[in-house]
């Protein structure tokens, strides 16, 4: 037997009810998971790119600390790489190295400037030193000088005393003028006059009167003449220098010019 109509649709609509029911459910969740996808996108976007200004903000800030000049300024360029950092690192080293090598160079300098400085104080007092000794010993000498009573005691003390034109004038001094020609008689050498004629010249200024005694004495040697003639030209030469540059110049005076040009052709011969 059939079964009516009735009874056979009443469970398909409600099947097709279900379905319809369930596929608007469906499209409802669909629709409200996009939206939420596409809130949650916003929000994502919107962290990372708030994360990426933080991160620039940061690495600006960081960057003008660093690059902050004396003045507290910050420079135009802001960024740094890690290039450059190494760079200025070993700048920084190579200056410390250079600054270290030149305090090592100057303490060196300072250190051999102190030891000359030194060795010149030394040299110094070594020579203060020497130079009070030969004085000291040119008074005692001086005291000791005695009249000579021949040739050989005037020429050994006169020998002993070269080099040292004062010492030579206080033993001429001490021996008398009038003494000369007795004292060397024929002894008489030609060098040793010309030496004593330059050592009267050292005092003619300052005792005039008995340097010219002293020349006038000499000419009296025995042999005089003959010693002139031995004389060699540099001897001559420098004779004729001393008469006209000391004994005879315009500073003489007139009574003793005389008595020199007198003397004249005798100690200066016309060649």
């Amino acid at each position: 037997m059939t079964p009516p109509s009735s009874v056979l649709s009443d469970p398909l609509k409600e099947r097709t009810e279900i379905l319809n029911k369930a596929s608007g459910a469906l499209r409802s969740s669909m629709q409200k998971v996009g939206k939420s996808k596409v809130e949650v996108n916003k929000h994502v976007g919107a962290v990372q790119s708030v994360s990426r200004s933080s991160q620039k903000i940061v690495t600006a800030a960081i960057q003008e600390d660093h690059n902050k000049d004396s003045d507290g300024q910050v420079p135009a360029k802001t960024s740094m790489s890690v290039e450059e950092i190494e760079n200025k690192s070993m700048r920084s080293k190579g200056q410390e190295a250079n600054a270290s090598c030149e305090d090592g160079v100057q303490s060196s300098g300072l250190e051999s400037s102190k030891k000359n400085h030194k060795k010149q104080e030394l040299k110094a007092s070594v020579q203060e030193l020497a130079a009070r000794a030969a004085s000291l010993a040119k008074a005692e000498v001086a005291k000791n000088i005695t009249p000579p009573n021949s040739a050989y005691q005037f020429e050994v003390s006169w020998r002993g005393l070269a080099g040292d034109r004062t010492l030579q004038a206080r033993l001429l001094k001490v021996t008398s003028p009038v003494a000369l020609p007795q004292i060397f008689k024929n002894a008489m050498s030609a060098p040793m006059l010309v030496d004593i004629i330059r050592c009267i010249a050292t005092f003619f200024t300052e005792e005039m009167d008995l340097a010219v005694k002293y020349l006038e004495n000499l000419a009296k040697v025995s042999r005089f003449d003959t010693i002139m003639m031995c004389l060699s030209s540099t001897d001559r030469a420098d004779l004729h220098r001393i008469w006209d540059d000391v004994f005879c110049n315009n500073a003489t005076p007139m009574e003793y010019a005389e008595r020199l040009d007198n003397l004249r052709s005798s100690y200066c011969p016309k060649q």
